[in-house]
């Protein structure tokens, strides 16, 4: 009986090389700004005033865009109680149980009314956000090459410096993006509100800043104001002598 074929070398090693490349591909990639202090959330500082006061404004950029999704519960907080459902309902779950409460007969025109005029301003003002954080990033990419010059003696923190700023546009530009997302979702509810009620609903106009009110005069004081001094009448003059008589023999 012959022998029995064994796999060449090659053959066996094909399986363990799949199996590597498999692995390498399920890897996720390295990206240094992902490991950055930015992309973390955390305030970044370098001892140099400029950056640090930019990295201070890039912080406040995330911190307000975190706020966001507070803001959202907090507007469709009292529909969402209203209905019976949790804390932080999805726009479907809202829309869904609002539908079936109106096909009941109930009325909650007043609650939609709120949380549609609140989503409305919400999304007007993170709109408005979106080319400031913009420009924010652009001032990212104008500050990069200025840190070889600012920060020639330490190459670790010129290193650093630059890959934060790098990080910093990165993520400016994604929040601008998400700033607009933010906002029609938020109006794509309330479309969905208004196909439910029938109600249409438009942002609420912002008052005209009223003009600022005349100064006061100042209360006369008491007695009354002094009357000026009239003016005395110019005395009259004296006659002047009369000439001497000159006689002449």
């Amino acid at each position: 009986m012959p022998p029995a074929s064994t796999p060449s070398r090659s053959r066996r090693r094909a399986p363990l090389l799949l199996t590597l490349l498999a692995a390498l591909s399920a890897a996720p990639a390295c990206d240094p700004l992902q490991g950055s202090r930015v992309a973390r959330g955390q305030l970044v500082t370098t001892g140099v005033g400029q950056y640090d006061e930019y990295f201070r404004k890039v912080h406040d950029a995330q911190d307000e865009g975190r706020a966001w999704s507070d803001e959202r519960a907090n507007n469709r907080k009292a529909l969402a109680s209203t209905l019976g459902l949790p804390a932080k309902p999805s726009s479907e779950a809202l829309v869904a149980a609002l539908r079936e409460r109106v096909s009941s007969g109930t009325s909650l025109r007043p609650v939609v009314e709120v949380t549609a005029h609140g989503e409305l301003a919400r999304a007007d003002r993170v709109e408005a956000r979106a080319p400031a954080f913009e420009e924010l990033a652009n001032q990212a990419d104008d500050l990069r090459p200025r840190v070889k010059r600012d920060l020639p003696n330490d190459a670790a923190k010129r290193r650093s410096t630059e890959s934060e700023l790098a990080a910093a546009a990165e993520e400016l530009r994604h929040l601008a993006v998400f700033a607009r997302s933010h906002a029609h979702e938020a109006r794509r509810f309330v479309g969905d509100l208004s196909g439910v009620t029938g109600a249409t609903y438009t942002p609420r106009a912002t008052p005209a800043p009223s003009a600022p009110p005349a100064p006061k005069k100042p209360p006369p004081r008491s007695g009354g104001a002094p009357k000026p001094a009239e003016p005395k009448p110019a005395e009259p003059k004296p006659p002047a002598p009369p000439s001497p008589e000159v006689f002449t023999p």
